[in-house]
């Protein structure tokens, strides 16, 4: 698959994370491609979804090995500062529904991305709608969020 085909693909994420998200600002800031020597090892696009006072920052990635791996990473940002934790470990601190294994996935074609992250799409807009993640998002409300957070420390 050449990287132009893995930019269509995250053309789509970016239209169908427009219509998931209506009332935000949802802007590509970024998209990458790793290759060395014409061979191409991945693609990524970063999409922000931005509200008030903060942004969810959701950075898609596509790597060619054999097992096709697609993985989003995904992490609540401040508009103004430097604040910000990994929506992994916000998770692994609250007792939250959220389907992680639509985070990390072996795909068996390229085009599944896309199912895969209308699906996440959903799981976030449930969370968006929770009312501490509400507060994040639009007033000056800041949480503690240990970095690195593990249960088998």
């Amino acid at each position: 698959m050449n990287k132009e085909s893995f930019f269509r693909i995250y053309g789509e994420l970016l239209s169908e994370a427009k219509k998931h998200f209506e009332g935000f600002t949802v802007d590509k800031v970024k998209e990458d491609i790793d290759e060395d020597e014409g061979v191409l090892y991945g693609c990524s696009m970063v999409i922000n979804i931005k509200a008030d006072k903060k942004y969810i920052s959701l950075w898609f990635r596509n790597r060619t090995a054999n097992n096709k791996p697609f993985s989003t990473i995904i992490a609540i940002n401040d508009n103004t500062s430097d604040y910000g934790f990994p929506l992994a470990d916000y998770l692994a601190i609250r007792p939250i529904e959220f389907d992680r294994s639509l985070l990390f996935r072996y795909l068996e074609n390229y085009e599944d991305a896309i199912i895969v992250s209308k699906r996440l799409f959903e799981e976030l807009k449930k969370l968006i709608a929770t009312e501490e993640m509400q507060k994040l998002l639009y007033t000056d409300y800041k949480i503690d969020v240990p970095r690195d957070y593990s249960p088998y420390k």
